[in-house]
């Protein structure tokens, strides 16, 4: 299930956490304080270095220019390294985690988010271990971990609450750590306890008219919508979430939330001209704003549309664009998804022994992670074996519970498959 981005933040949208870094360093920070007594000259200077570099980078964020942001903060996250500011590095790398989350480059994001809950656990700081814990939940959803992203998202959001019970909980971040366990439940095809989650947020959202939270709340009310063939109600929410795009921040990339759920919406009325166009569209647009799980999630989605339209050279070659992309940044079941779309290309052309490795494949990628996607894999085997065996039958005119003997390779085939 495509994870879309919960923070689109505006600039009076920022976690607490993140904010006004450059007045805690330069004010409250005791290390920086004791260390400018005894190389004063040299230490204001990298202080400034960073104070600037945070300054900018959180400018570069609310325009909307993340590469730009990105390469700010993990020049600032350096700098803060090597001056030994173990609370100022970890900000950064939570800015820096995010924004590779942003962009889809999920090891990145969990290497940095890790590093940075490790320090706010140590001192301890619950609010933002509460964040770090979400998010990392989103980035191993990406990855195709749903049951360790079920583990941290659940603990994120009961951080969250206990929070709020002591009157020290954030409306906004509790509502994004809803929204995040309602995806993760929503890609279990649980959609009882999606909405339930999903409702949870958006009252979250309302109360502090996070306009962006919400037009990604439609989207994935659309989804929902669209699992239950609810097909009417699924167009409106989408046209809904790209009207909503226009007032927010970020407003390209929900825009294509909006034309990705309408071209998923055509694929499954089979009106796939317009499928195609629309998730080209997706595909191009995640590549110019360098989203890359959301270009490789589109790039397989529309190689089973063209899959389904015939156009078979050209559903491999965007299967391939998903699979490198999967591979690079380890979504393990995007990458098993993509391996049984390989293989129903290869039964399309007549070519058993191929389909039958890619099905294999996707059955090893998936049997860790998800279920359904392995049983799935599983059962594209057996189908793929069928017309071989009822062959195999008919030539020599054997009994159906002696099909296979006498044929060694087929039979080692069989096994080696099943």
């Amino acid at each position: 299930m495509l994870t879309a981005d919960l923070y689109h933040q505006s600039s009076d949208r920022q976690p607490g956490w993140l904010v006004g870094l450059e007045d805690q360093m330069t004010i409250s920070s005791p290390q920086i304080q004791a260390a400018s007594l005894t190389e004063e000259g040299d230490w204001t200077s990298r202080i400034r270095r960073l104070n600037s570099l945070i300054k900018l980078g959180q400018q570069e964020f609310q325009q909307g220019r993340l590469a730009e942001a990105l390469h700010s903060f993990e020049a600032a996250w350096k700098l803060a390294a090597s001056a030994q500011l173990p609370a100022e590095a970890a900000r950064l790398q939570g800015w820096c985690g995010l924004i590779y989350r942003r962009f889809g480059r999920s090891q990145s994001a969990l290497q940095a988010y890790q590093r940075a809950l490790a320090f706010y656990r140590s001192i301890p700081d619950p609010g933002r271990s509460a964040f770090l814990t979400s998010e990392i939940g989103q980035v191993l959803l990406q990855q195709g971990r749903l049951s360790e992203a079920l583990l941290y998202c659940l603990a994120g959001l009961r951080l969250h609450l206990q929070l709020a019970d002591q009157g020290q909980g954030n409306t906004l971040a509790t509502g994004m750590s809803h929204a995040a366990l309602g995806l993760v439940w929503l890609s279990f095809r649980e959609l009882a306890e999606a909405e339930k989650h999903f409702s949870a947020a958006l009252i979250c959202y309302q109360q502090d008219s996070y306009q962006p939270g919400i037009a990604t709340l439609c989207y994935y009310q659309g989804l929902i919508a669209l699992a239950k063939t609810q097909l009417e109600q699924a167009a409106g929410l989408f046209q809904q979430v790209n009207i909503l795009a226009r007032d927010c921040k970020g407003k390209e990339e929900i825009a294509l939330l909006s034309e990705h759920g309408l071209g998923c919406l055509a694929a499954c009325r089979k009106s796939w001209p317009e499928a195609i166009s629309r998730l080209s569209r997706v595909c191009e647009g995640a590549q110019r704003l360098q989203h890359r799980y959301l270009q490789a999630k589109s790039s397989l989605e529309l190689a089973r549309v063209l899959q389904q339209a015939g156009h078979y050279a050209e559903a491999k070659r965007y299967c391939l664009q998903a699979q490198t992309l999967a591979r690079e940044e380890g979504y393990r079941l995007l990458l098993a998804h993509s391996e049984i779309l390989l293989g129903d290309l290869f039964v399309v052309r007549g070519q058993v022994a191929q389909a039958l490795a890619h099905y294999r494949e996707g059955c090893s990628l998936a049997a860790p992670t998800e279920l359904h996607t392995y049983l799935q894999a599983k059962q594209r085997m057996i189908q793929g074996l069928l017309p071989v065996l009822e062959g195999l039958e008919k030539e020599r005119g054997q009994s159906r519970q002696q099909r296979v003997t006498g044929s060694p390779s087929l039979e080692s085939e069989a096994d080696e498959g099943l």
